[in-house]
């Protein structure tokens, strides 16, 4: 499969993202403070808008952390993010009475092992997840600022949390305050591309993903299996290889990539076999139908010796409608910015059109 980094595509961890550069930062107090001395504890010591996320980091054992030697990004929710999560997620609680497990979900969401300006954002994923092991998901848009008469950037994390005061840089560290919780999503990926399907608009691209059972092959997170299990504990009691600097990792971890195709796509490609009717009309099952009708025009001539082989089962691998949504799952995780790994300084000079190739779980 050829894929140009400048193709649009719709991602399933991304879902809905487009390539970006960095913008000048122009978030209210995003002056690059450095707090000489201060480290990300002392910073939120300091104000008392951050009283309630400095109790939940505390409770968490994490705060500690936060005084000691290291590079850190924190996101800080302020007191008034945090009591519109707990009201809405955890109606009655307080954070005294917090469940344990929900109190270091809070604390470990919000920190990031490195140092991340605004200045290193684009419109994707953070490359380094987050101490709870979740990616951050940052939007970059432009809004206009009537009070400045201007346009201003605007970071989003997670869809919702905007950082309200960025780049506070401290002596370990960063810290962006945000107005809302980084809530992190415990969905597998079907159940979360589900979720979104509607709001996004692609409703028949994910009614053919259920109905080819490909959902099924897109929901292990990590390979428990004994034989796995086994050989990174070989691994990780070798001393001879992990004195050699060598790192084990604690699982073997599945991802998936989904390039999905929205409603709206499918309203200007038209049924093979009725033509003048386009594929989605909004008629679930009939538009089920058409787009197998699509994928049949194009592997019939490309498997002659399966067609109409397989035809009454979504769910064979050799059925035309599944070979079309395989063709667009790959086996890993690609957020947009990843899907090319490229050299800047060739692409200047020489003008270089990036492209890479994928093998989708299609073959």
């Amino acid at each position: 499969m050829k894929r140009n980094i400048y193709n649009k595509v719709i991602g399933c961890v991304v879902l809905a993202t487009m390539l970006s550069g960095c913008y000048d930062d122009g978030v209210e107090g995003d002056s690059y403070y450095v707090f000489q001395g201060q480290t990300v504890g002392d910073y939120l010591d300091a104000d008392g808008k951050y009283g309630e996320f400095s109790t939940i980091l505390e409770r968490a054992g994490m705060k500690g952390l936060m005084y000691a030697y290291g590079d850190y990004t924190c996101f800080a929710p302020t007191n008034e993010a945090i009591d519109r999560y707990v009201d809405s997620n955890y109606p009655g609680c307080t954070l005294e009475t917090l469940p344990d497990s929900a109190v270091v979900a809070l604390a470990k969401s919000h920190l990031i092992g490195v140092r991340y300006l605004t200045s290193d954002f684009s419109t994707g994923y953070l490359q380094k997840p987050n101490m709870y092991d979740r990616k951050v998901q940052v939007t970059i848009e432009k809004e206009f600022d009537a009070a400045i008469n201007d346009s201003m950037t605007v970071f989003v994390l997670n869809d919702y949390s905007r950082i309200i005061q960025a780049n506070d840089t401290v002596s370990n560290g960063v810290v962006h305050t945000i107005d809302r919780v980084l809530e992190q999503s415990s969905y597998v990926l079907p159940d979360y591309m589900q979720s979104k399907c509607e709001t996004l608009g692609f409703t028949l691209f994910m009614e053919a993903l259920k109905q080819t059972h490909l959902t099924d092959s897109i929901l292990r997170e990590k390979d428990e299996s004994p034989g796995m299990l086994s050989r990174l504990a070989q691994y990780a009691s070798n001393s001879e290889y992990t004195t050699e600097g060598n790192k084990v990792p604690p699982a073997r971890k599945f991802g998936y990539t989904v390039l999905v195709e929205k409603d709206n796509l499918y309203k200007t490609v038209y049924d093979p076999q009725n033509m003048g009717k386009p594929v989605y009309t909004g008629d679930l099952q009939a538009d089920l139908v058409s787009l197998f009708n699509y994928a049949k025009d194009i592997y019939d001539k490309v498997y002659p010796d399966d067609k109409g082989v397989y035809d009454d089962d979504y769910t064979h691998p050799k059925n035309p409608l599944n070979r079309f949504i395989a063709y667009h799952i790959l086996d890993r995780n690609a957020s947009y910015g990843d899907l090319v790994c490229s050299t800047p300084d060739w692409s200047v000079q020489e003008g270089g059109d990036f492209v890479e190739y994928y093998e989708t779980m299609a073959g």
